[in-house]
């Protein structure tokens, strides 16, 4: 439970991190299984669109919409 301090204090980069790392695979030990099984199943597409929104929000008028 470690990860979910850290997130708390370290704002949208940290959770942008966490997320990604839940993406490539890495799932927090010690999360009950239900929860490991979602964040195995949706955290590729949360990485997925939160690099959309970064781009978006950081200026990049004409960023793709990361479609199919």
């Amino acid at each position: 439970m470690e990860c979910r301090c850290q997130l708390r204090s370290g704002g949208s980069v940290a959770r942008n991190a966490y997320v990604h790392r839940c993406a490539g695979g890495d799932i927090p030990h010690g999360v009950p299984v239900a929860v490991a099984k979602i964040l195995a199943r949706h955290a590729p597409a949360a990485a997925w669109m939160n690099d959309f929104y970064w781009r978006l929000f950081g200026g990049e008028v004409h960023a793709e919409y990361p479609g199919p």
